[in-house]
């Protein structure tokens, strides 16, 4: 994810706001997503006398790239997919996301709510790759994906889901590994950006002034946390000493974040908001400079 200097301290600044925002305990939940999306639209509006294009991509991000939905997640401009290895790998990343945590929520009995985890990244992420696969000459993994839907709406057992949960695993690795440069560090802490700051946004859908407000939108934020947190064990920063050291700093900080989700369905009250999310986003997005930089 190919960024100038000054675009990313700008977008950085955001972050970091929210995530000290955090800390002072002086505002609700909703009032905190309220601003960092008034904090986004301003920072569009700079960076477009700068730079029209950046103001267009910040402005997809919270438009959504799953049909239109406006949950902000994913990218609208199919054409980075074709040529920005962490723009593609992160879309994919967003449909994993939702493919583990309904993989999850099957296990613990919830054979609903996996259903529809299963179903969302083939009904809304899925058809804008399709372009991005022929780009760069990768076959997808549709039949994968409808084979896993359908073996959780159709309740087939632990034993098929897992079967069909693993083939598809193993079929979107080898699209990633051949589509795009798995191997950059600087690559793979982009994506990691990208994961955690569109979990911070469905988690700040998702939880409201210390409650559910979307379920669906929490685990979502759940599953693209959890995926960032396989990135940050990725090979890919296996060398040089500074993707080392980025790595672990990663991994501190994602692992730090997961008692924001006290269950897959919680039904009481969640005291957290999407702020820390939004902070570690941040954090990682200066480290993914510096390796861009060093790389």
């Amino acid at each position: 994810m190919k960024r100038t200097l000054w675009k990313t301290l700008e977008s950085t600044s955001v972050l970091a706001a929210a995530s000290l925002a955090a800390g002072c305990d002086n505002s609700t939940p909703a009032d905190s997503a309220e601003t960092a999306a008034e904090a986004k639209s301003g920072l569009a509006h700079d960076m477009a006398a700068m730079d029209p294009g950046a103001s267009m991509a910040v402005a997809a991000e919270g438009e959504g790239g799953e049909g239109g939905e406006g949950e902000g997640e994913g990218t609208s401009d199919t054409a980075s997919l074709l040529t920005d290895d962490a723009a593609f790998l992160a879309q994919i990343g967003l449909m994993r996301g939702h493919l583990w945590v309904g993989h999850q929520l099957y296990l613990a009995g919830e054979v609903d709510m996996a259903a529809t985890h299963m179903k969302h990244p083939q009904a809304e992420i899925y058809s804008t790759l399709l372009d991005a696969f022929a780009a760069r000459d990768v076959p997808g993994f549709a039949d994968e994906l409808t084979a896993l839907a359908e073996t959780v709406t159709g309740d087939a057992g632990t034993e098929a889901v897992q079967a069909s949960y693993d083939a598809l695993v193993g079929k979107i690795e080898m699209n990633e590994r051949n589509g795009a440069d798995v191997s950059s560090p600087a690559v793979a802490a982009g994506v990691i950006v990208t994961l955690l700051r569109t979990a911070g946004e469905e988690y700040a859908i998702g939880i409201v002034d210390g409650q559910v407000a979307n379920v669906h939108e929490y685990q979502d934020a759940l599953g693209f946390t959890q995926i960032a947190r396989q990135w940050a064990a990725s090979p890919a920063f296996a060398k040089p000493e500074q993707a080392v050291a980025v790595a672990a700093k990663i991994q501190d900080l994602t692992d730090r974040l997961l008692d924001q989700w006290p269950s897959l369905a919680p039904e009481g009250a969640v005291p957290f908001t999407a702020e820390r999310i939004y902070g570690a986003a941040a954090r990682v997005e200066l480290d993914a400079l510096a390796l861009q930089r060093g790389g």
